[in-house]
């Protein structure tokens, strides 16, 4: 059921100013509020209230965003600006809380009361799109911003994290019209799964992983082949993922540092954290994601339909004869995509394919750091033979797990 606590944000109704975090504790944040303050104040998210302290601090911070010889000057965004403003330089976390229920602290420069919003309804991206904290906290967010994503800090890949949460509602017609649609069974082989339980396993995450990849390239190639929408099914890992691998994630048992206190393993897995949806868009390929099937304007034919697991051959030959009698069947899901296709008859199809496969499976490497001990510490010895080690920030070691493009499966 919902959890205690106050949901109409009244802890923070006499801030000046109020503002989102980069904080990835949610259920830590609700019920200790006083960690509030330790971490980054995220400026995608900014209430100013109309009185004289909102406009004050409005007003400060865009003189300091325009401040050349001053010491802001060296500073990059209005984020880091706004950071500074709220705390004591020098002093962590730097900002003075006000009132017994700490969530509520006096910014540095100028004077205002500055309230930290609360952290399961003001997600970020990893709140919701990875943590899913909506479900095991039983709350509903007011907002989403879409940060912790990968694949560059384009539009791009923000909009697909919010597609695949079934959040993007600003299609166009075309999008929901009636059309023919080809998934595949997602499902990470029971082989692959080296812990029981595997949740938190680096070298069964990467094993599931490369089982993806496999299974996306096979049902793009039946897609292609069958004039098919490719809709991704839920693809599941059981380790996050960090910007660069620069952290140790191991520490936290495969959580991202931070959001330890969240049971949120295995977890539903975002595209980007293995391929890049821009590289999708830009090359022009056909997909949607399985919140699509949950969206109300899909029409109802599409959404109820009848999903046929099945086998097909090795070329496209056979999956013709395979889909001959499905022809207005709305969704056909293969069973094994992974082994689902060798090779186009056309050579020249077939070449066109291969070079789609290289626009847009392009896997990005798992990688994370190990320090202090060093990366035999942390990871077991069969899955670090499976990778690489390297040093990084010049003290430390990291391992990455390199992917290549799947190669062809044929009978």
């Amino acid at each position: 059921g919902p959890l205690p606590g106050n949901t109409n944000c009244s802890k923070i109704a006499g801030a000046d100013v109020m503002v989102s975090t980069d904080n990835l504790g949610p259920s830590q944040d609700w019920f200790n509020s006083g960690t509030a303050a330790y971490g980054t104040c995220n400026t995608g998210i900014v209430f100013v209230r109309s009185n004289a302290n909102g406009k004050m601090f409005a007003d400060a911070w865009l003189s300091n965003l325009r401040d050349a010889p001053g010491r802001f000057s060296t500073l990059t965004s209005d984020q880091q600006v706004f950071n500074m403003m709220v705390r004591e330089p020098g002093k962590w976390p730097g900002m003075q809380m006000i009132g017994k229920d700490m969530r509520i602290v006096e910014s540095y420069e100028p004077k205002v009361k500055v309230g930290i919003l609360p952290l399961a309804l003001f997600c970020n991206g990893h709140g919701y799109f990875v943590q899913r904290t909506f479900e095991w906290m039983h709350l509903q967010p007011y907002a989403v911003h879409a940060t912790y994503t990968f694949d560059g800090a384009g539009g791009v890949p923000k909009q697909h994290r919010f597609r695949e949460a079934g959040l993007w509602l600003v299609e166009d017609d075309e999008y929901y019209a009636p059309q023919r649609f080809l998934t595949f069974d997602g499902t990470v082989p029971k082989d692959m799964l080296l812990a029981n339980p595997p949740a938190g396993d680096l070298g069964t995450h990467l094993n599931a992983l490369q089982s993806h990849l496999s299974g996306i390239r096979g049902a793009l190639a039946v897609a292609r082949a069958t004039g098919r929408v490719l809709l991704l099914p839920k693809l599941t890992c059981y380790c996050d993922k960090t910007w660069g691998g620069h952290d140790n994630i191991f520490k936290s048992k495969c959580k991202y540092p931070g959001a330890e206190g969240g049971d949120f393993l295995p977890l539903q897995c975002p595209l980007d954290h293995f391929l890049s949806p821009s590289a999708w868009v830009e090359a022009g390929v056909p997909f949607r994601t399985e919140s699509y099937l949950r969206d109300a304007r899909v029409p109802k034919a599409v959404r109820d339909s009848k999903i046929v697991r099945m086998e097909v051959g090795a070329s496209d030959d056979d999956v013709h004869t395979a889909f001959a009698s499905l022809e207005h069947v709305p969704i056909v899901e293969l069973s094994n995509a992974r082994a689902a296709f060798c090779r186009f008859n056309n050579a020249s199809e077939d070449a066109i394919f291969e070079k789609l496969m290289n626009d847009v499976m392009r896997p990005v490497a798992w990688c994370s750091e190990c320090h202090p001990e060093g990366c035999a510490h942390w990871v077991k010895k069969e899955t670090l033979l499976t990778g690489r080690v390297v040093p990084t920030r010049g003290v430390h070691e990291m391992f990455c797990r390199d992917y290549q493009i799947p190669p062809r499966t044929c009978k």
